[in-house]
């Protein structure tokens, strides 16, 4: 059985080959499908999962982010489809640009 950290591989390199989004609510979108791609190809039990739209916020003083904390990670999306998946320290673990080029923090 793949570890998370396997998994968690799988799905940065799913993310990074899939063409860009062009809205948040693309980038979203294409976070989900690409997790559950790689949990029902590998079957685990326990499955790493993405917090539903509804349940994101605002970040202070950029109108163009919202975010969605889940158990191990911080998702942030720009309106331009750009997105970071941090872990809870802060740190980066994956990033893309949006449709336009441009990155969560131009």
């Amino acid at each position: 059985m793949p570890t998370i950290t396997e998994r968690l591989g799988e799905l940065y390199a799913r993310l990074a080959e899939a063409p860009p989004a062009a809205t948040a609510d693309e980038a979203y979108r294409l976070i989900v499908a690409a997790l559950e791609a790689v949990e029902s190809a590998w079957n685990d039990d326990r499955r790493m999962s993405t917090p539903p739209p509804e349940h994101h916020h605002g970040v202070i003083g950029r109108d163009d982010l919202i975010q969605f904390h889940t158990k191990g990670h911080v998702l942030t999306l720009r309106d331009n489809g750009a997105f970071e998946i941090r872990d809870l320290t802060g740190a980066l673990e994956f990033s893309k640009p949006g449709a336009n080029g441009d990155a969560v923090d131009p």
